[in-house]
């Protein structure tokens, strides 16, 4: 469950916005630390995260996030952020790859673009929930540095082409 209205202005709408789609296999952890490649074929591993019923569109968001926020070499958490903000927004060279990745895979699931925002939305939200589960699935365990993954909600939100509407998507 995701929660909406509260301090990151998300409208109390969102869930709305998404119109009934069909349920995947959701890996629910997609990055590339979750990928074993001979460089032939590749594997996902790790499904601890998997629901049988999740979302379109969220594993490959999140693949998408992690590649590109490191596709341009290392970089510390919020270079990061900035990066996969760029590349959404339409303001990055690898910007146009991913938006031919997400309009073939929407096509493919009949997954309408005005969903899109919404859909992407709700991922950021769902993944920035992360930290706290986590943390009460591993009462007492030492902690592990956050990715940008669980953080990329309130950019995200704050972003004047990203949010809801994914303006640079549907612009």
């Amino acid at each position: 469950m995701v929660e909406t209205g509260g301090p990151l202005g998300v409208p109390e709408d969102v869930v709305d916005r998404v119109p009934e789609t069909p349920s995947v296999l959701q890996h629910n952890d997609l990055g590339t630390w979750n990928i074993i490649s001979d460089g032939r074929s590749f594997t996902a591993v790790d499904w601890e995260a998997a629901r049988h019923s999740g979302l379109p569109l969220w594993d490959l968001f999140y693949f998408a996030a992690d590649v590109f926020a490191h596709i341009d070499g290392p970089a510390d958490v919020s270079t990061r952020i900035e990066r996969t903000l760029r590349v959404f927004a339409g303001e990055s060279a690898h910007s146009p790859r991913l938006f031919r990745w997400i309009r073939a895979a929407a096509t493919a699931l009949d997954v309408p673009n005005s969903a899109l925002g919404a859909l992407a939305t709700l991922c950021w939200l769902h993944h920035g929930q992360s930290p706290a589960r986590r943390e009460m699935d591993l009462r007492g365990a030492a902690h592990a540095p956050l990715g940008h993954h669980p953080l990329l909600a309130p950019a995200w939100l704050g972003h004047p082409g990203l949010g809801v509407s994914w303006a640079a998507l549907n612009g």
